[in-house]
């Protein structure tokens, strides 16, 4: 999962976080942005605009809203945020082998 980056935001974008993890590099996944309202709107907005995954896990975003701007999540954290990079890292795989699939077959 290296230099993944997700958005975890809830209903409305009320806050929005974004994260970061390069495991050659990083320890943990650290917290690259966090905002509420506007600022969470302009963090989901460029995400999409750069094609990173975000996703909406209300409570998680709640508590990594607490932590620091380029720190490393909190450790009671690292499960969950762990999963979700997993279920984001297949997601993008699957979106990939299906692509790739529908070239091929756009080919014979």
């Amino acid at each position: 999962m290296k230099n993944k980056k997700d958005f975890s935001t809830p209903p409305e974008h009320s806050i929005a976080v974004a994260l970061g993890y390069d495991e050659l590099k990083d320890e943990a996944p650290i917290l690259l942005a966090k905002g509420q309202q506007r600022l969470a709107d302009e963090i989901v907005r460029i995400a999409r605009k750069y094609g990173v995954p975000v996703v909406q896990r209300d409570a998680l975003a709640k508590m990594l809203n607490r932590s620091e701007v380029n720190e490393e999540i909190p450790v009671e954290l690292f499960e969950v945020v762990a999963y979700l990079l997993a279920e984001i890292e297949l997601e993008s795989q699957t979106k990939a082998h299906k692509n790739k699939a529908s070239q091929n077959k756009e080919s014979l």
